[in-house]
């Protein structure tokens, strides 16, 4: 079993059932509950494996915002959901541009404070809103639940017919989500009143987030407001988020989709009720574009992801030692914990994970993994890029189909992959290649002033 297959499986499933029109207490169940579900069947499976728990505000000894969600909002015409990690500078690269756009228009939005990096700005924490709405407003929560729950047996006999179907057509457990999930349709509700209340109450209009799968925010926001989601990472046509093959219109997806580039619009299976934009790369990646970046002779940066870690050292220590010549660097994902490797040859080299991964990518001659952003990043800033061949590759098939990257299925596809020349930043077909992932930015200022 593979990723694509289970990928696969749910969607055939997802069809011969009607999932995404299945309603339980106003709440579409399938669309918030298919994320989590694909996840636990496919670590079950050992395809994926379970990523390590992440700093929480509420493991802050002594929190400095931890009342200021609890305050009225003042109004705001823009919300902004930030991406949960931040620069060397404190910035998130995806959604300060457009912060930065919106008050040269003459907007102040309304900043949410997402993960630890935000403590002490003053901005209220998103993580105590859920779990204050989760708490606040669980009775009302229940109250909607209960008749469904009192006398919709039928409910609970889908989801056992349906679960069953994915366990004994993958060969995964559902695990904890096996049981009907009648705590999730409390907490969505929950959390879906109070945001709703919440946008409301502010004024808001439009609200940018950078991650669709805060589906409980997206139902509340979209009550009285748009939703856009802006670009932060690989998608494609296995992204349980916005890939919706079987259903045009599913609930809780965002209205529009800002990309970094054409190829992320053309790969991701978009419902049509998302609309989708091209506003091109990030500042970062775009500055390293535009420059000239020296390229360190040898050098191999290899990608690591927290769900194929173990595979990926592994594998990396074989070609270390079929090519002593060459000079390999792990980067770990922000998200892995890493553990102090006993013994490594000498040509490998385990970095930091808070080392800048994009200058890593600009400086190296050949960028390696398996579905990061970072191999899209190292096309656009003129790398050879090969892809281990192991769970996951199935979301960079396409660009491994159209010769931009190398899958390395052995010894030799690496070795092939080293006898291709650098790309030239002058020649036209790079400069083409390149704006195909990562286009050049657009005047995000003009959108506000003009057309929002």
């Amino acid at each position: 079993m593979s990723l694509a297959k289970v990928w696969e499986t749910f969607q055939r499933i997802e069809r011969e059932e009607s999932l995404t029109d299945w309603k339980v207490a106003g709440v579409y169940l399938w669309p918030a509950m298919k994320t989590r579900l694909l996840r636990e069947v496919s670590e079950s499976l050992g395809l994926l494996s379970a990523t390590e728990k992440q700093p929480s505000v509420f493991d802050i000894e002594k929190p400095k915002d931890s009342d200021v969600h609890l305050a009225k909002p003042g109004k705001h015409a823009y919300a902004v959901v930030p991406f949960v990690r931040r620069d060397k500078n404190g910035r998130d690269q995806f959604t300060d541009p457009i912060v930065d756009a919106m008050r040269e228009a003459g907007f102040e939005p309304l900043v949410f404070g997402v993960g630890v990096c935000d403590d002490g700005t003053g901005r209220p924490s998103l993580e105590r809103m859920m779990k204050l709405y989760s708490s606040k407003y669980r009775g009302y929560a229940i109250r909607r639940v209960l008749p469904a729950m009192v006398f919709g047996g039928s409910h609970k006999k889908r989801w056992a017919r349906v679960v069953g179907r994915i366990e004994a057509e993958t060969g995964g457990k559902a695990n904890r989500f096996k049981a009907f999930p009648r705590w999730m349709l409390v907490e969505f509700i929950s959390q879906e009143h109070g945001f709703a209340n919440y946008f409301k109450a502010a004024g808001v209009k439009e609200v940018f987030i950078t991650n669709a799968y805060r589906r409980s925010l997206i139902a509340g926001a979209q009550r009285n407001s748009k939703v856009t989601e802006v670009q932060h990472g690989l998608i494609s046509k296995q992204y349980p988020e916005l890939a919706w093959p079987n259903d045009p219109t599913p609930a809780y997806v965002p209205d529009e989709f800002w990309a970094w580039g054409k190829y992320w619009l053309e790969n991701c299976d978009l419902p049509a009720n998302t609309l989708g934009h091209i506003i091109g790369a990030p500042p970062q990646v775009a500055r390293l574009k535009r420059q000239a970046n020296a390229k360190l002779p040898s050098s191999v940066l290899v990608i690591s992801q927290p769900e194929q870690a173990a595979r990926i050292l592994e594998a990396t220590l074989d070609l270390a030692a079929r090519h002593p010549e060459l000079q390999f660097s792990i980067k770990p994902h922000p998200k892995e914990i890493t553990s102090s490797v006993l013994s490594l040859p000498a040509n490998v080299k385990l970095l930091s994970a808070t080392d800048n991964a994009l200058q890593l990518i600009a400086n190296a001659e050949t960028v390696i993994g398996v579905y990061s952003t970072a191999l899209v990043e190292a096309l656009a800033l003129n790398c050879r890029v090969g892809v281990f061949n192991l769970p996951g590759v199935e979301h960079i098939q396409p660009i491994i189909d159209r010769g931009d990257a190398k899958l390395l299925s052995g010894p030799t596809d690496f070795a092939d992959l080293l006898r291709q020349p650098l790309p030239k930043d002058d020649e036209i077909t790079v400069h083409n290649r390149a704006n195909y992932y990562y286009a050049d930015p657009v005047d995000l200022t003009s959108i506000f002033r003009n057309t929002r």
